[in-house]
């Protein structure tokens, strides 16, 4: 877990926090078991300041999060006290309610002190399914009680369980309820909800010694097209300071190993902190880095963005994040592909218990959204640990110990099923391959989904190494396409920095965002599939030459070149209307047009000496008068748009060229969509 600190403290290493107690892990059970679901009333909750929603009689609902056997569970319930000589007891409902001949009671902590059970129907009914006036310990850390009893005659909807508390040393703890008709053994109902496909034959892949020393290397960050390696070492001698966590950085060789790692240096590394890089955005020009870096070289609690220019990053900016606290000293943050999306781990006061996952939203004054809670879905009372949301924006690994556990952490898959962010798929544990008996964490996948890279103290040359392996097909995220190219001046053909947008067609709404090097130009966009998009890229004094693209149909990874024209405010100057589109041998504007016009009227107002031709063209299908006229039609209709903004008319013409005007040959269905063509001239400014 990492821990986000001031400078000259020792709270920011990435050993395995030991809780004071131990955890355990989720598991799905037969289908015929209704577990309980409603508190309905308690005697008395452990009250557990630190993590308030810890040992709460919430926890005694829904799945087991716990094997039995393994002892104390902060998922768990246990009464205030111990040996309480009055005793304490629980109430909880089950819906549906059905009849039922048994009732497994998790007893994960000091098992034994169930004195009586007693099930309820909803029209008054009642049976005693188990009393016992003088309880005795069992020989045990902790146990499923299967009680066994006729099949009730009603539904069962509460089920009231009480503890002789003072039978059984120390604190009693409950950790689930079940209520069934099954004759299965208690271990059919204690299953590892694992992932399909991860038990086969895949190993894990050590990167060597050009990577791992005998120092901790810590969080890696594998760039998008998996070509950098971004890691943290810990008090390494070739540390700018041997004191402080560092970033080190190294590059994929042609035969697919990694090159020898070299220290990021400043300003990303001060050597008066600990710096660690967090996140990288797929135009490899963006950063997300742990901490807030002063101008005076020291370093604060936050995080903060580091943009590159050429080939270094420069001074770090803080975010600024609406009512963000953090009670605990540790927190993780993943910044997603599309650069306006923000996860991150924190301690609040809705969490479940320790640290949950949030999520937060880059608004338009580029100040974030309040975090998020995720939601029961995805968050435990325990601890969850290194969000990282793949590419596709959907899927979700995380570490915890409240779910499945073949170790102190492992790493689970969800999957997001709609957009209110609290509505996720059950997590499956990605298995004992990649999950071992010690703490395992921190992530980091490819846009094409098919390496995962970490850090694990298993087989590990110092005290953890950074390895890698080959995800089976189906813990992968969804297919992705990632767009590469250049921002270049249309009239020049030079390199230009800008910020790259790009947009839902079908929504009519910005989804993300990269930029693109000052130096060279270049950037990387990744669209998920399942949308059409158009993106383009906007600068001071230019107007963009916008692109789209119809993933629509997308079956696997993807790299697609295209470059972004960025066309200069000047007279004379052409800027072709991609994103314009139009029906079939029609002149309607389709919806998706309005996001580009939206902006040409923009631009328009900001420069009120503009005056412009809207000039239509078609190929050489149909007939000149035909072609003439409806080439006409369609700019006409772009001019009446814009003058619907608030345009004015004088500052407005159009123009039909028919197929007078091809931009290339008309031979081939490429050309004739290229002819087919709105343009947008500057007459003046």
């Amino acid at each position: 877990m990492r821990k986000t600190c001031s400078p000259g403290s020792a709270c920011l290493r990435l050993f395995p926090i030991l809780l004071l107690l131990l955890m355990s892990s989720q598991w799905t059970a037969a289908q015929d078991i209704i577990w309980a679901s409603e508190v309905i009333g308690v005697s008395s909750e452990f009250k557990y300041d630190k993590y308030p929603g810890q040992y709460q009689a919430k926890e005694a609902l829904g799945k087991p999060s716990a094997l039995p056997g393994t002892g104390a569970n902060p998922c768990g319930w246990n009464g205030s006290s111990e040996g309480n000589p009055e005793g304490e007891w629980i109430e909880l409902g089950f819906t549906p309610a059905k009849p039922a001949s048994r009732i497994l009671i998790h007893e994960c902590f000091n098992p034994g002190s169930v004195s009586k059970i007693t099930l309820y129907g909803k029209g008054g009914e009642s049976v005693v399914a188990y009393e016992q006036p003088n309880p005795t310990a069992a020989d045990s850390k902790g146990r499923v009680m299967d009680t066994k009893f006729a099949l009730t005659s009603f539904g069962v909807s509460k089920v009231r369980i009480d503890l002789k508390t003072s039978a059984v040393g120390g604190h009693n703890q409950i950790e689930s309820v079940g209520l069934t008709t099954s004759g299965d053994p208690v271990e059919a109902f204690y299953k590892i909800n694992l992932a399909q496909g991860v038990t086969g034959d895949f190993k894990r892949e050590t990167l060597g010694t050009n990577i791992n020393t005998v120092k901790p290397e810590l969080l890696p960050i594998i760039s998008p097209d998996g070509k950098t390696l971004y890691f943290t070492v810990q008090e390494s001698p070739d540390n700018r300071n041997s004191a402080y966590q560092e970033i080190w950085k190294a590059s994929l060789q042609p035969d697919g190993s990694f090159s020898k790692a070299v220290n990021m240096g400043a300003p990303l590394n001060t050597g008066n902190g600990n710096s660690s890089l967090a996140s990288i955005l797929p135009d490899g020009n963006t950063a997300l880095v742990l901490n807030t870096y002063l101008p005076n070289g020291e370093m604060g609690i936050g995080v903060s963005f580091s943009k590159k220019s050429g080939e270094n990053f420069g001074f770090p900016t803080a975010l600024k994040i609406d009512e963000f606290y953090n009670r605990s000293s540790y927190g993780e943050y993943c910044l997603v592909a599309d650069g306006r999306t923000l996860l991150m781990t924190l301690q609040r006061d809705d969490s479940e218990g320790n640290k949950d996952v949030y999520v937060s939203f880059l608004k338009e004054d580029s100040t974030w959204t309040a975090p998020k809670n995720l939601g029961k879905g995805v968050n435990t009372a325990v601890s969850e640990i290194s969000p990282f949301l793949a590419a596709d924006g959907k899927s979700l690994y995380y570490a915890t110990s409240g779910r499945p556990g073949y170790g102190s952490a492992d790493m689970f898959l969800t999957r997001r099923l709609d957009d209110t962010w609290t509505n996720w798929s059950e997590p499956q544990n990605l298995g004992p391959v990649l999950n071992t008996p010690l703490f395992d964490a921190y992530y980091s996948l490819t846009a094409a989904g098919d390496y995962v890279y970490f850090s694990s103290y298993q087989d590990a040359i110092g005290e953890s190494d950074i390895f890698r392996i080959k995800l089976p097909e189906n813990v992968r995220p969804e297919p992705v396409v990632m767009i590469q190219g250049q921002v270049l001046n249309a009239k020049t053909n030079e390199p230009l920095g800008a910020d790259v947008f790009y947009e839902s067609q079908t929504k009519g709404i910005k989804l993300g965002s990269a930029s693109s090097n000052p130096v060279t130009g270049e950037f990387s966009l990744i669209l998920p599939r399942g949308d059409a998009y158009g993106f383009l890229a906007e600068a001071r004094g230019f107007a963009s030459q916008n692109e789209n693209l119809d993933l629509k149909e997308v079956k696997e990874f993807a790299i697609v070149k295209i470059d972004l024209k960025l066309v200069p405010l000047e007279a004379g100057q052409v800027l072709r209307l991609n994103n314009v589109f139009f029906d079939t041998d029609s002149y309607k504007l389709r919806s998706a047009a309005n996001l580009e016009l939206n902006r040409l009227a923009e631009i328009m107002k900001a420069n009120q000496g503009m005056k412009v031709e809207i000039a239509g063209h078609t190929d050489n299908v149909g007939s000149d008068s035909y072609n003439l006229n409806l080439s006409d039609n369609r700019a006409r209709a772009v001019l009446n748009y814009l003058k619907e903004k608030g345009i004015g008319a004088d500052r407005l013409t159009s123009k039909g060229y028919g197929e007078t005007q091809p931009e290339t040959s008309n031979d081939t269905p490429e050309g004739r969509q290229l002819n087919r063509r709105v343009e947008f001239r500057i007459l003046g400014m």
